[in-house]
């Protein structure tokens, strides 16, 4: 087997004149011999030539035995490195001596890894355009939910406004039928209580009950009979007002009754209250709201809900103007009466009242009551307008500062 002389130069340091001889020569035969500087150069060559012929003469023995050493150790190392090239392939089967089918083993393995490399690539990028593929569909999943939880916000709210819608509607429905309840049933009353009469039963219930409340002021049967008889025409102003304030037609329209059974919660309200003033006035009197006679002599529903109206509310002025229930009081607050509803019932009740006065009262009367009544009357607000149970949760002062209400003063206190 042949060697490469430049491959044995390097191997061996150059410490070999004979190889040194020989990789001279092959590099000679490589040099050109035209041109006048290759003369030169070839007797520097031959003088390296012979110098190095009597070198190697003398080294011959020596340079034999080393070369054959690093044959033999470049064999080794080789044989080593297919000792484990062949480990490497197969561990589980003996190493093989045999160079060719170590190399052939070799070059199978690496084919095959070539191509499991080639798969893995071609699976690689498959799975990168499955990713991107997964990262669009994600995308437009997301735009969806965007999409889907901006619709569910949206009938939510579509939900909750008409639930809103149909609860408000619901309680409106209730309320009015309960009002329209409350007045079938007050309207019942008053029209199995009305007693029609043509216009000389008119009169002689009138001058019968004139005659019956002077000889008996206590009779509210007689006076109230009284108020119909002569009131109808004060009684069809006070409904032309009521429905021309917003307060008034709230009244006509739910028509309130002064009952036990709708203002009873007052005794449940804070002392100063209206509600609860008024209570107390009705507890400490043992006077029942249920007490008072209906209305008999109307000819509609609408005047004998007022007429009803201004008997219920008469303890309400009683506590506002904070009048007694005496003789005095009672004159004093059919004087406020007249002035708000010009019924003649009330003058007359206040002339019968004075007539049955003492001296001393006729004169309490006349200088202190009479002289307040008129200028409260005057001051005050349309009282007939008012819905009363609405303010009972209200302070007594305010209610009083609002609709112009002035107290009636303590006699005792006045010089």
């Amino acid at each position: 087997m042949g060697t490469d002389p430049i491959e044995d130069f390097w191997i061996d340091g150059g410490d070999s004149d004979g190889e040194l001889q020989y990789a001279l020569g092959s590099f000679r035969d490589m040099v050109p011999t035209a041109g006048m500087g290759n003369e030169e150069t070839q007797r520097d060559f031959r003088s390296l030539e012979q110098n190095s012929s009597g070198k190697r003469a003398r080294n011959e023995p020596h340079t034999s035995k080393s070369k054959a050493c690093r044959e033999k150790v470049r064999r080794d190392r080789l044989n080593e490195r297919f000792h484990e090239l062949s480990s490497v392939l197969d561990p589980n089967r003996p190493p093989r001596a045999d160079k060719a089918s170590i190399l052939g083993d070799a070059t199978r393995v690496l084919m095959q890894l070539r191509a499991e490399a080639q798969e893995l690539k071609e699976s690689n990028e498959k799975l990168h355009e499955a990713i991107k593929d997964l990262k669009v569909e994600k995308n437009e999943l997301r735009e969806e939910k965007m999409r889907l939880k901006a619709d569910k916000d949206k009938l939510e709210q579509q939900i909750k406004w008409r639930t809103m819608f149909v609860v408000e509607r619901t309680s409106l429905l209730i309320n009015l039928n309960s009002i329209i309840r409350r007045s079938e049933v007050k309207f019942k009353i008053m029209e199995g209580a009305r007693i029609p009469l043509k216009g000389w039963q008119q009169a002689a219930v009138a001058l019968g009950s004139a005659l019956g409340a002077l000889m008996d002021p206590r009779r509210a049967d007689l006076i109230a009979a009284l108020g119909e008889t002569t009131g109808k025409p004060a009684f069809q102003r006070v409904l032309e007002r009521m429905r021309n304030r917003s307060e008034g037609r709230e009244v006509l329209l739910e028509r309130p009754r002064v009952i036990s059974a709708e203002v009873s919660h007052a005794w449940d309200l804070p002392e100063s209250t209206f509600g609860s003033a008024y209570a107390r006035f009705m507890g400490t009197r043992n006077f029942s709201p249920d007490d008072r006679p209906p209305v008999r002599f109307m000819d509609t529903d609408e005047l004998a809900y007022v007429a009803t109206r201004a008997r219920e509310v008469h303890d309400f002025w009683h506590v506002l103007f904070g009048l007694p229930t005496n003789l005095i009081g009672e004159s004093a607050l059919k004087v406020i009466e007249f002035q708000q509803m010009f019924l003649p019932m009330c003058a007359l009740s206040v002339v019968g009242g004075s007539a049955r006065f003492s001296e001393k009262q006729r004169a309490l009367f006349f200088q202190h009551y009479f002289p307040w009544a008129l200028r409260a009357g005057m001051a005050s607000t349309d009282l007939m307008c008012v819905y009363y149970e609405k303010h009972f949760h209200e302070d007594l002062e305010d209610v009083r500062m609002k609709w112009g209400i002035i107290p009636c003063p303590d006699p005792k206190g006045k010089s």
